[in-house]
């Protein structure tokens, strides 16, 4: 088998198995169960799982599903015009799960759903003018939600973040402009979140950020 035909096949793999809805998943589930600061009033980390694969994996997932079944849609050849759609049920399934954990004060899945919602929000505002890559920024702030919460267990998902930027431009399915800008805004939103609703100058987060724990260093030494 020739070089480029492997890193393509490679690139396709990345591309499939891991897709925006299967690292939702994995971060839904990562957030339930490991959570560092508990998952909120009379909610379970098992009730946060299913609450969180519900609204923010299958109902975003399960509409995509069906329209790349029926070719509507491609996985590396979707128009930008074609994508609307699934950013209005994405944010609406977002939407719905913020409300929830919001309710039972899931501080920690209220920080994935919020930054699902306001990076899926951003893409879709840039989509009406430009293809920004949707695979590279649901890695994005998983990726940074992971790190700031877990240290460098989580910052392991940077790796696949870089790999995913480089599959999606080796199968031309994004520009390395628009594969690098979905990574970074999805990042950039995503820390933005983090602070708001995990700050390191709230005490109560002080033993369980590994962001918070570095900045108390930094300025405490």
């Amino acid at each position: 088998m020739e070089q480029g035909d492997v890193g393509t096949s490679l690139a396709n793999i990345l591309s499939r198995v891991f897709p925006a809805q299967n690292v939702t998943a994995i971060a839904v589930l990562i957030f339930s169960f490991l959570s560092p600061i508990g998952t909120g009033v009379h909610f379970s980390p098992l009730q946060c799982a299913v609450v969180g694969i519900t609204t923010m994996v299958l109902a975003p997932g399960i509409p995509l599903a069906y329209a790349l079944w029926k070719g509507i849609v491609s996985f590396n050849r979707t128009e930008k015009e074609k994508r609307h759609t699934f950013y209005v049920i994405g944010l609406a399934g977002y939407g719905l799960a913020s409300l929830i954990f919001a309710y039972h004060s899931s501080t920690i899945m209220l920080l994935a759903s919020f930054s699902y919602f306001f990076v899926t929000l951003a893409c879709m505002l840039i989509n009406f003018k430009w293809k920004i890559s949707v695979h590279t920024a649901g890695i994005g702030g998983p990726a940074t939600a992971l790190t700031y919460v877990y240290g460098l267990p989580g910052a392991a998902f940077f790796i696949l973040a870089v790999a995913l930027v480089w599959a999606r431009v080796k199968l031309r399915a994004h520009t390395l402009p628009q594969a690098a800008t979905g990574l970074l805004l999805s990042s950039l939103i995503t820390l933005v979140v983090c602070f708001l609703l995990y700050p390191y100058w709230n005490p109560a987060f002080l033993a369980s950020s590994f962001i918070s724990r570095l900045i108390s260093t930094l300025i405490h030494p």
